[in-house]
């Protein structure tokens, strides 16, 4: 009996020295492994509809590619299940290479919603029944998770990020916010949900499953948040009713039930970084630009503490509504027409560096000047096309100088951006991007690698330009916002101002050879590093088996030692007690 318990034990001890080199190798278990791969995701800047735009079906898609677009946030209500104008518009969009679709599942019909008269900020019915039935189908009396699966299923050629209600984390109450950190939410905090916390992780976990099952390759985002506290509920939390606790039942905290985080960032709004207490509030291109990385950083932050990045796989995070006004003069709305063209090309490109992989400006078209709109009037629909895209914003025609350099084919050049900047004087600033998508269409322009310079910006009214010597690794042509053109030399003194300006061209790898080799030794290193901790890890591992085993081995000894050694005594005992003449004297 007792060698069985030591067999039992060594079991038990190997199988969790397995698990502990399973996890610190990254092979997680649940729903964290089903996480697609983000590198297959491009840089897209999209608007948010949020008008309603798209219930003007006719050319709504022709407005947003000549307005510079290549993606966009759709609304699936429940009706709108199966409707032949939804599947018209998203083929339409497809044509026009609008992809990487947002769909923003959200508001259940009056029958299925907690509230039938405001049904668009109360949760569904029936939230807790099974989500699948015994023969492994959807489960009808689950109208959240029939709602999901039939628009899933119907649209999944045309979406690939599914994001869930509108801005559930909005409060009117926000002396409570600061709780939330340690609490969560009440009800009565959450304005768009009206009820726990709890609820809202089980709809997430619904839409999650549902989502997976259709199409593994999608991706599932909370949408619309502006409060990282209210993340940091949702990560700490599970879909248990019973105060959001672990149990076979409800395996996971919210994390689990989502790739992406969608957020919420207008620039004329303050921000403060949660690392640092720094608050940025100023008003130059730049400086609204930064607002919008310290948003995501703050979020970001929230999902590192609990292992997402280095547990677990990373999050993406797309800034899902934003926009700059293009008129000062309106209500105390930030923004001009110069301010607004540098802020939507710095945006797009410093996004890059901050990967964030969607920005989406609110609204396509609304009824003056005073919006962030990209059209000036909402009556754009009830005009003919050409009509319509006189009605485009100067400042909104910068999107389209983006899409013709094919912006989102390229990604960050960590390397060169370094060297570049190291280059500039402190008024200047700029970001070398590399391509990693491949050419699409035969007259698209082709070029290795994008270099973009410009003026830091305090103030947009003041247009000062200034003279700057080329100094890259390659003769670049020159685009400007206008979509001008023009050849130089690597060494030619060109004008920059607070616009930034393209420089496109292919580089001799010759002469970044030593610069790439400073990389992959540095890869390198990072990779001996990792070996070498997990080379550690295994060795203190094995080493404590080595250890118990010597310790068993001890144990299954010690027993036959200890009689041999007992039998040894009674023998040395019995000599020393040896006494023949009182043998002799028992004999007589």
């Amino acid at each position: 009996m007792k060698y069985y318990n030591i067999i039992i034990f060594y079991i038990f001890f190997i199988s969790l020295s397995l698990e502990v080199i399973s996890k610190q190798l990254g092979n997680n278990t649940g729903a964290y492994l089903k996480t697609p791969d983000e590198n297959k995701i491009q840089y897209r800047n999209g608007n948010a509809l949020n008008k309603g735009e798209e219930i003007y079906l006719n050319y709504t898609s022709d407005l947003l590619k000549y307005a510079g677009y290549n993606t966009i946030r759709k609304k699936f209500i429940e009706q709108d299940i199966d409707r032949e104008e939804e599947l018209n518009f998203l083929k339409r969009n497809k044509e026009l290479g609008i992809s990487d679709i947002i769909g923003f599942l959200t508001t259940p019909i009056k029958e299925h919603s907690s509230n039938k008269n405001n049904n668009a900020r109360y949760k569904p019915l029936n939230l807790y029944e099974p989500i699948w039935t015994s023969e492994n189908k959807v489960n009808p009396n689950n109208y959240w998770a029939n709602y999901t699966y039939n628009i899933i299923s119907n649209y999944k050629d045309y979406i690939k990020i599914w994001t869930v209600w509108y801005n559930p984390d909005y409060t009117i109450k926000s002396d409570n916010i600061k709780n939330w950190i340690l609490y969560p939410p009440n009800s009565s905090d959450l304005y768009n949900w009206n009820d726990t916390i709890f609820y809202f992780i089980r709809m997430m976990r619904i839409t999650y499953e549902v989502a997976k099952k259709i199409d593994p390759e999608c991706w599932v985002s909370v949408s619309t948040l502006t409060h990282y506290e209210f993340l940091d509920a949702l990560m700490r939390y599970s879909d248990n009713p019973n105060n959001g606790t672990l149990d076979d039942e409800y395996p996971d905290y919210g994390g689990a039930y989502f790739d992406c985080v969608g957020f919420i960032q207008y620039p004329n709004e303050k921000i403060i970084d949660i690392e640092t207490n720094q608050i940025y509030n100023k008003t130059g291109s730049d400086s609204l630009v930064q607002k919008i990385n310290i948003t995501k950083k703050n979020f970001e932050s929230v999902t590192k503490k609990y292992g997402f990045g280095i547990k677990y796989p990373k999050k993406i995070f797309i800034n899902e509504e934003t926009g700059l006004g293009s008129d000062k003069s309106c209500n105390g709305i930030l923004g001009d027409e110069n301010m607004r063209i540098n802020w939507i090309i710095k945006l797009s490109l410093l996004s890059l560096e901050y990967d964030i992989k969607q920005n989406h400006n609110t609204q396509l078209a609304d009824y003056d000047d005073c919006s962030y709109a990209d059209y000036e009037n909402f009556e754009i629909y009830t005009y003919n096309i050409e009509n319509s895209f006189k009605l485009l914003k100067s400042s909104s025609k910068v999107r389209k100088i983006l899409r013709k350099i094919n912006l989102e084919k390229y990604i960050l050049d960590q390397n060169m951006t370094t060297i570049l900047r190291k280059s500039l004087s402190k008024e200047k600033f700029g970001i070398v991007l590399k391509r990693k998508f491949p050419k699409e269409i035969e007259d698209e322009y082709d070029y290795d690698y994008i270099y973009s310079i410009w003026l830091l910006c305090e103030n947009e009214e003041i247009l000062k330009s200034t003279k700057f010597k080329l100094n890259i690794p390659f003769s670049p042509l020159i685009i400007d916002y206008k979509g001008k053109e023009q050849n130089v030399t690597n060494s030619s003194e060109i004008f920059i101002s607070g616009t930034p300006i393209f420089l496109l061209g292919n580089i001799d790898h010759g002469e970044i050879k030593e610069n790439d080799e400073n990389k992959k030794n540095k890869e390198d290193n990072e990779n001996k590093k990792e070996s070498n901790s997990i080379n550690l890890i295994l060795f203190i591992i094995f080493g404590f088996i080595i250890i118990f085993i010597i310790v068993g081995l001890s144990f299954l000894l010690y027993p036959k030692f200890r009689k041999k050694q007992n039998n040894n005594e009674h023998l040395n005992n019995e000599i020393e007690n040896y006494n023949p003449a009182a043998l002799l004297k028992n004999k007589d």
